[in-house]
C-alpha cells in the first residue's frame, strides 16, 4: 500500500474518487431540479461505486495522508477562486466547483485545523450572488452550487466562530426567502435547524428569526411531501418556542388561512402534520398567555384558526361527518360573551 501511494500522489488518488464519486451526471441534475423533495441536500448517487469514492476520501483523510489531501483541496479553492462562477457557466464548470464543495463538506474534520471559517465563507460570496439570477432562471444547473452550500454549512455548523453566525444566518435567510429557487429554499432547512440547536442562545437570532419563520411557513404553500411539510412545522415550532419568551411574532391572517388549509387535508397513518400543527397553535397561543410580559394579545384570526381546529376535532370524536363549524360558531360565541364580561369586570 505504501509502494502504491508514492507512486500514485493523494492529490490524483483525490481527484480519481472524487471524479468516480462525487461527479453528478447532468440528467441527474435536471431530473433533480424537476422535483428536488425526495433529496433536500442535492442529488445523491446511493450506489456502490458512490459510497466507496466516498470512503476512499475519508480513509485519504487519515494520518499520515491527510497533510497532502489538505494541501490539494486548498489548491482547488485557490483555482476556483480565480473563476467566480457565473450563472452562464457550462454544466461542466458547475459540476467542478459542486466537486469542491462536496470535498469540502466530507472532509471538515481534516480541514477544520487548517482552513479559517472565514476564508471559506469569503470564498462562497460569488455563489450567494448566483440568488437573484437562478431565480429568474429555470432549470439552470447552477442552482446546484447554493444547494450543495448548504451542505457544507452544515457540516461545519458546530465549528462556526461566534463572530460569524450573523453572517451565516442572513446568507440562509435569502436562501429560505420566496425569492430563491425551490430547491435551494429547501436545502437551507437542515443548516438553519442545526444552528439553531448549536447556537440557540446566540443574540443574532433576535434580527432574522421572525423572517425565517415567515419563510418557512411560506415554504409550506410549494411543498407537497409529508415529510418535508413536518420538516417545516416543527421548524417553526422550535422558532415560535423561543419567541414565546419575549411575544415578538405577530402571525398573519394569511398564515392561519395556510396552516388551516393544511390542517384538513386528509392525513393517514400517526397524523404527524396534524400533531406538528397543534404544536405550533399552541406556541402561539402561549405568547398571548397572560403570565408573559409583554403579552402579546391574541388575535382573531389566531382564535378562529384555534376554535375551528377544537371544533373539529370534537366532531371527530362525537363521530360526526362536518368539520363541526356549528360548534365552532358556537365557541366563538362564548369567547366573546366571556372576553365582555372580563372588560365589564376590570372597568
Amino acid at each position: 500500500m505504501g509502494e502504491f501511494v508514492r507512486q500514485h500522489p493523494v492529490a490524483e488518488l483525490c481527484e480519481l474518487a472524487s471524479r468516480a464519486a462525487l461527479k453528478l451526471p447532468q440528467e441527474e441534475v435536471q431530473e433533480w431540479l424537476q422535483e428536488p423533495e425526495d433529496q433536500l441536500l442535492g442529488p445523491q448517487c446511493q450506489t456502490e461505486l458512490h459510497q466507496a469514492g466516498e470512503a476512499c476520501i475519508k480513509a485519504l483523510g487519515q494520518a499520515p495522508l491527510d497533510e497532502p489531501l489538505v494541501k490539494h483541496i486548498a489548491q482547488r479553492m485557490q483555482e476556483e477562486s480565480q473563476s467566480p462562477v457565473s450563472p452562464n457557466d457550462p454544466f461542466e464548470v458547475v459540476v467542478r466547483k459542486d466537486m469542491l464543495l462536496s470535498l469540502l463538506a466530507l472532509c471538515h474534520s481534516q480541514l477544520l485545523p487548517h482552513l479559517q471559517f472565514q476564508v471559506m465563507l469569503a470564498a462562497f460570496a460569488p455563489i450567494a450572488q448566483l440568488l437573484p439570477h437562478l431565480s429568474r432562471s429555470s432549470g439552470c444547473c447552477a442552482v446546484l452550487l447554493p444547494v450543495r452550500l448548504c451542505s457544507v454549512l452544515r457540516a461545519w455548523a458546530s465549528d462556526i466562530p461566534n463572530d460569524c453566525l450573523m453572517s451565516v444566518l442572513q446568507l440562509l435567510q435569502a436562501f429560505l426567502s420566496a425569492e430563491s429557487p425551490k430547491a435551494v429554499r429547501l436545502a437551507a432547512l437542515s443548516p438553519v435547524r442545526v444552528l439553531l440547536e448549536r447556537f440557540s442562545d446566540h443574540e443574532a437570532w433576535t434580527q432574522v428569526q421572525s423572517n425565517l419563520i415567515d419563510s418557512t411557513l411560506a415554504l409550506l404553500s410549494i411543498v407537497s411531501s409529508p415529510e418535508i411539510q413536518w420538516r417545516c412545522l416543527n421548524l417553526v415550532n422550535l422558532f415560535l418556542v423561543e419567541e414565546a419568551e419575549s411575544g415578538r411574532y405577530q402571525v398573519t391572517e394569511r398564515t392561519m388561512q395556510q396552516l388551516l388549509e393544511l390542517w384538513r387535508r386528509p392525513e393517514e397513518g400517526e397524523f404527524l402534520i396534524r400533531h406538528a400543527l397543534l404544536d405550533v397553535l399552541r406556541a402561539l397561543v402561549l405568547m398571548s398567555c397572560r403570565s408573559r410580559s409583554p403579552r402579546l394579545p391574541l388575535s382573531p384570526p389566531l382564535l378562529s384558526c384555534c376554535l375551528t381546529v377544537i371544533s373539529d376535532c370534537y366532531a371527530v370524536h362525537r363521530g360526526q361527518s362536518n368539520s363541526g363549524y356549528e360548534a365552532s360558531a358556537a365557541l366563538q360565541a362564548e369567547w366573546k360573551e366571556l372576553d365582555r364580561e372580563r372588560s365589564t369586570e376590570i372597568y
